[in-house]
């Protein structure tokens, strides 16, 4: 947590221009504390994955090489439902209107991405022996990439799983608690998993039908024997 020692109960008198925060310091004399605390997050993705490869001499000079991978794009998950993000398809039961927070694993979404089934990525290679002295040589690919937790999930983990604590004195008479206090009110409160608790504030969004990435990749060399 954030403790703010302003000064002003050991000043010598009330608003004083010169005073000394570590004067209340060490009296224990809070003006002002602020926490955010999160569990610790699990999250969690899935992926399956497969890779056939073949060469094929389809004469004495040329040779291909085939190969065929497939994979699952699992979404990202929190092994205790801490997830959290905008969801455009959501009633908002303040509003009235399309457009809510999701919290795992409501609404008949249990991932913050859909699955992806099908990524198919296909490669094929070449090398065509021309002559004594020549070989020319090529290859084609299909590329993914994974949904990284820090482009693809950092802002909706743990989204509605703090415990927040704030208070703070105003009146610069009175500290708000003194650290010999033995339960002092730390104006705590479980962050809201609402679906439109979050109104009018700044929130993450992660499409549910994201796509995987598909990336092409292709190179191509000539070769010559010297000597």
């Amino acid at each position: 947590g954030s403790f703010t020692f302003s000064g002003f109960y050991t000043a010598q008198a009330p608003n004083a221009s010169r005073r000394v925060g570590y004067a209340d310091y060490l009296l224990g004399q809070v003006q002002s504390y602020s926490s955010s605390n999160r569990p610790i997050m699990g999250n969690r993705q899935t992926q399956h994955q497969l890779f056939v490869q073949d060469d094929i001499k389809v004469r004495p000079n040329l040779t291909l090489n085939l190969g065929l991978r497939y994979q699952t794009m699992g979404g990202w998950r929190e092994k205790h439902n801490n997830m959290g993000t905008f969801d455009p398809t959501i009633m908002n039961p303040v509003t009235k209107t399309l457009g809510a927070m999701w919290f795992a694993p409501n609404n008949g979404r249990p991932a913050l991405q859909k699955t992806i089934k099908d990524i198919f990525l296909p490669r094929l290679g070449v090398a065509w022996t021309v002559g004594q002295n020549w070989v020319v040589r090529g290859g084609f690919g299909v590329f993914t990439q994974p949904w990284s937790q820090d482009w693809y999930a950092s802002g909706a983990s743990g989204l509605g799983a703090a415990l927040v604590c704030g208070t703070s004195d105003s009146t610069q008479l009175t500290p708000r608690f003194i650290f010999s206090d033995s339960n002092p009110n730390l104006n705590c409160a479980q962050a809201s998993r609402d679906p439109g608790g979050y109104n009018g504030q700044s929130v993450s969004f992660y499409p549910y039908d994201t796509p995987a990435a598909r990336n092409f990749q292709w190179s191509l060399s000539i070769q010559r024997k010297f000597g």
